[in-house]
Order: structure tokens, then sequence, then C-alpha cells
């Protein structure tokens, strides 16, 4: 819990009802749980039921969005039942205990490549961890909010791509390649020690 003075606490709840409930502070905590900067993550839906990993470390590296998306080389929506998309939002909720967040991140239906960029999250600056030609957006000094994008494995096709062209900026970590989910944990915490909670001179 935070009180009105912007400091947490860890807290023991006593009760709870339809108007509200009581919870007794127990703990200051010495650091905010609560990331510095509000990172959204649109992460192409994974096969072999690894959403389930990428939901639980996105919520451990403060992610405040998580979007899934449908890609030509993602899962498709007919498999969603077959990579156990109805339990996602419970990983979210066991992350964020085991690692004592305040809040859960947006976890927002699956949906296609196309009608994410046709009502994108509001972010300052907007990554995308592929090689995308063509002119990228202006660079951002300070960024409060963040998208990360993270294709599937195989990457973006050439016809997606285009679509991303001037709407992203590209961003590649390094020369070797990453499988998906290790891109998600790569660019997150990149996107922290360059603009985050991992910065030497980031305030809490």
């Amino acid at each position: 819990m935070r009180d009105s003075h912007g400091v947490y606490y860890r807290a023991s709840l006593k009760e709870i009802g339809p108007d509200g409930g009581t919870a007794v502070p127990y703990e200051r905590c010495a650091v905010s749980p609560e990331p510095s900067v509000e990172i959204a993550l649109a992460c192409a839906v994974l096969g072999r039921q690894r959403m389930i990993f990428v939901a639980q470390k996105a919520t451990e590296l403060g992610v405040s969005t998580i979007v899934p998306l449908l890609t030509e080389r993602s899962v498709p929506p007919k498999d969603l039942e077959h990579e156990k998309a109805h339990a996602w939002p419970g990983q979210l909720v066991r992350a964020a205990k085991q690692c004592r967040r305040s809040s859960l991140p947006e976890l927002r239906s699956p949906t296609t490549l196309d009608a994410f960029l046709a009502s994108p999250v509001n972010a300052d600056l907007s990554l995308c961890l592929d090689n995308i030609a063509g002119e990228a957006p202006p660079a951002v000094e300070s960024p409060k909010r963040i998208l990360l994008l993270v294709g599937p494995e195989g990457g973006f096709s050439e016809a997606e791509r285009r679509k991303l062209e001037g709407k992203v900026r590209p961003w590649v970590l390094g020369g070797r390649v990453l499988r998906a989910e290790t891109a998600v944990l790569v660019g997150l915490a990149a996107v922290h020690l360059n603009w985050g909670d991992f910065r030497p001179t980031a305030t809490r």
C-alpha cells in the first residue's frame, strides 16, 4: 500500500467488502516496488507455453501493460487455448506477490498487429527488437512511457516490417540471435539500464 506522501508499505489485509477494506501496514519499503518508468510490452504470442514465462518475468520487471500480439509467425488464434491463455492472468498475480509489487500489469486480449498499430499504447518512445528499415521516429532523451515490441520466433515478416516503418525505432542488442523469450528479458533489462530503475542515477 502507499500513503499520501508516496511511501510504500507492506501491509496485512484484515477485511474487505464491496465498499472497501482495512489493511494494517507493518513494514516500510526502503525502495518503491513500482518502476520509475512506465513500460508497455507488446510481444508476439510464443508457442510451447512460453507466454507463461513472459507474463511472469514481465511482471517482475515492472511492466505496466502486456499486449499479446498475433502475427504471421506467432501462435494462431485457434491455438490460444492450447497455450493456456486463460492462465496468463493468474501468472501475473503470482509474480506480483513474489516480487512484492503493489499493482498488477494490465493484460490486454490477444490482438493482431494491424489492430495494435491502429490503436497503439501511449508512449514517448517506441522500440522494436528487430532491424526495421525506413525512417525511425525521433529519439527521446528522457522518456517516461516506453513501448517495447518483441516479435515471434523468426522475427516479423517483411510485410510486417514495412507496416512498422516510421512507427518504431529499431533496437538491435548485440550480434547474437536470441530466442524470443530471452529477447523479452534482455530488452526489458536494457530499458531499465537506459531509462529506468537500473540507471546509476535513478531515483525511486
